[in-house]
């Protein structure tokens, strides 16, 4: 977890939800997500890439990344570090801090959007 951005900005505008969800799962390319601006394409594919895949749960678990849906475009990610808080980065400007949120919260800003867990595939 990147504890230290939590609560401050970033300094320049570029770093979106994405970025910063992407931060959270490689510790050693997470300063040049601090400085990219991923697509959503861009944005799954890493996903795959690390491990994560869709699953079809109802419960959030730590380490788990959120993913929100519109007409099928990716919109909103975020990551878990518990049943209940995320961290979080809304837009991507240099205005907008990182943030760890309560999950009720970031739910109710994305409402009218569909969740999507993904889960890290784990070896047998």
């Amino acid at each position: 977890m990147n504890s230290p951005l939590i609560n401050t900005f970033i300094g320049c505008n570029g770093p979106n939800c994405f970025s910063f969800t992407l931060m959270n799962l490689d510790k050693e390319a997470a300063q040049t997500y601090t400085k990219t601006w991923i697509k959503e394409r861009e944005f799954l594919s890493s996903l795959n890439s690390y491990g994560y895949h869709a699953r079809v749960r109802n419960h959030v678990a730590p380490h788990d990344v959120l993913v929100w849906f519109q007409n099928d475009q990716v919109v909103h990610g975020c990551y878990a570090i518990s049943e209940t808080q995320v961290l979080n980065k809304n837009r991507q400007t240099m205005f907008h801090p990182y943030q760890c949120l309560s999950l009720s919260e970031v739910r109710k800003t994305w409402k009218d959007s569909t969740l999507v867990i993904y889960t890290k595939e784990t070896s047998p």
